[in-house]
């Protein structure tokens, strides 16, 4: 799913829903380039319940890699997949921290 389909998307259960009694791990695989964009649709994706999010560095579709610049271009730009990458793992850290917490003010 497109990093700006998930913050921007009208119907975002459309993208993002799933039936919860499916066998885990569930995965949302995002594309995208843009570090602020990853970070806010990896946090919406983990809201979700989805086990793991991981980066589109793959896709050579000229439509992703070409128009858009992420999928397999990425691998032409380090510093951008570098920093696309922390984004999302940073959005993970948080949403964990925060998980943690909520689980923790609950058993008191």
């Amino acid at each position: 799913v497109v990093d700006t389909t998930i913050i921007h998307a009208k119907d975002l259960d459309f993208h993002l829903e799933y039936e919860r009694d499916v066998s885990h791990p569930i995965i949302c695989q995002v594309g995208g380039n843009d570090r602020d964009l990853l970070y806010q649709a990896t946090r919406t994706v983990l809201e979700y319940g989805y086990d793991e999010v991981n980066l589109n560095m793959d896709c050579p579709s000229n439509r992703v890699a070409g128009k858009r610049q992420f999928g397999a271009v990425l691998m032409k730009n380090v510093d951008v997949a570098e920093s696309a990458v922390q984004a999302m793992f940073d959005a993970s850290l948080a949403h964990a921290e925060e998980t943690l917490q909520r689980t923790l003010e609950s058993a008191i």
